[in-house]
């Protein structure tokens, strides 16, 4: 039996230097198969079976992505980047917008509201997001601010997709009218953003207001997207902002967080495919006429801001039925088994992911807008008239407000030769008399 013990002693060491960072689960089951290993008879055992028990043990330690301070910099970074993107290039295209007359369009006041959310978003949600997520992993804001903030996260989040319906449709349905141009003088309604824009703020402030009731600070475990492996987390002191479990609210808790789901992606998904498709077509001139130069790279733009709002939102919300699908209880069917891993590089990717929308639309407004960029060009001329040359009269394209003056003074014109062609001419038997 010495001799067993001599083995094991040294089996035992082979399996501390190869697993020194294992914790203390992983190290209960190496004591336990250790201790298998002492009740066998002494000539069954050798060091050819405790190596080979090892590497097999080694081996079936799962292996997670941890933040710590090889990878911590990087993520700060990534959030930084985000928010000063967010806020001066948002900032930059709506002061262009300002500058110049090409984009005073229901189309680009669109797109300026827009702007002014993604700034918020920036300002508001990105920082406490970084905070308490990577740098400090807690909530130290009090409850006021949690009602607060997530109040801002829930309307933002429902704003995006509905003001590119809003948009869509407006696009699809002035490039249509556009397409009967000189029948009738058909051209768009001036003005309908002001009726779009104050639908906007007031549904996706609606929809947030349920998070004044139900929100509130929790300890960290309780929050379902939380990531584990992280080296400066203080678990006895880390809390987080999130719905609350008072039981007076929780069951509509729960139901806010589905509703969510739902009316936040999949309906906007469903209905968004109908007039990214139809601008798809558009842009093609299948079957249509060419758009005109601003049609043509508004309606592109708004193509690319659906497949980034679908993109930045789909791994967040993927989570979300995942965790509905294997942890609520909703009849006789939920939960069901996981049925797919989710690692914590997911979890810190997908955090992040619904934030870029915010960083991504500056870069596609002055990649794909002339006009956003001649705003920015009359912008740095009257602020460097050394370094630009002065810029010429804004008079390329007509606003929508222009194109209602002249659709006015178009029919007056016409109801004035009308009103001349009504004046009864001279008769020949007048002339005689």
């Amino acid at each position: 039996m010495d001799n067993v013990a001599n083995v094991a002693n040294e089996g035992l060491d082979t399996l501390t230097d190869t697993m020194s960072n294992v914790g203390a689960e992983i190290k209960e089951t190496v004591k336990e198969s250790l201790d298998a290993i002492l009740s066998t008879p002494s000539s069954a055992i050798t060091m050819d079976n405790l190596n080979t028990a090892s590497n097999s043990m080694v081996e079936s330690v799962p292996s997670s992505y941890a933040i710590d301070d090889t990878n911590k910099w990087g993520w700060i970074t990534l959030y930084i980047v985000t928010i000063v993107i967010a806020i001066l290039g948002n900032l930059l295209f709506i002061v262009s917008s300002l500058c110049t007359k090409r984009t005073r369009t229901t189309g680009y006041y669109l797109l300026i509201n827009l702007s002014i959310r993604d700034i918020l978003v920036a300002g508001l949600c990105v920082p406490f997001t970084l905070y308490s997520e990577i740098t400090n992993l807690d909530w130290w804001f009090g409850d006021a601010y949690c009602i607060c903030y997530r109040f801002f996260y829930y309307c933002f989040l429902f704003f995006l997709p509905l003001t590119l319906l809003f948009l869509s449709y407006h696009l699809f349905v002035e490039n249509c009218k556009w397409n009967f141009a000189g029948e009738e003088g058909v051209v768009p309604r001036p003005w309908p953003h002001t009726i779009y824009i104050p639908l906007i703020w007031f549904f996706s402030a609606a929809f947030a207001v349920p998070t004044a009731f139900w929100s509130q600070v929790r300890p960290w475990k309780d929050d379902i997207y939380r990531n584990d492996n992280f080296d400066w987390r203080v678990e006895s002191e880390s809390q987080v902002c999130m719905h609350t479990s008072a039981a007076t609210w929780e069951t509509g808790s729960n139901y806010f967080y589905i509703a969510s789901t739902l009316v936040t992606f999949c309906l906007p998904v469903i209905l968004l495919f109908i007039p990214w498709w139809a601008l798809l077509v558009q842009i093609c001139g299948c079957c249509t006429r060419k758009l005109r130069s601003s049609e043509f790279w508004l309606s592109l733009m708004t193509l690319f801001m659906i497949l980034f709002y679908e993109a930045s939102r789909a791994p967040f919300e993927l989570f979300n039925f995942h965790h509905i699908l294997t942890n609520l209880e909703l009849g006789q069917t939920l939960p069901i088994a996981e049925f797919l891993p989710l690692a914590e590089s997911y979890k810190a990717v997908m955090k992040w992911a619904v934030y870029a929308p915010a960083l991504l639309h500056p870069l596609l407004y002055f990649t794909f807008s002339p006009e956003a960029r001649h705003g920015c060009y009359i912008l740095f001329s009257r602020c460097c008239s050394c370094c630009c040359s002065k810029a010429g009269p804004d008079v390329e394209m007509a606003s929508d407000d222009e194109k209602g003056q002249m659709l006015h003074a178009q029919q007056h014109n016409e109801d004035q030769v009308m009103d001349d062609g009504n004046v009864p001419l001279q008769s020949k038997e007048e002339g005689e008399m």
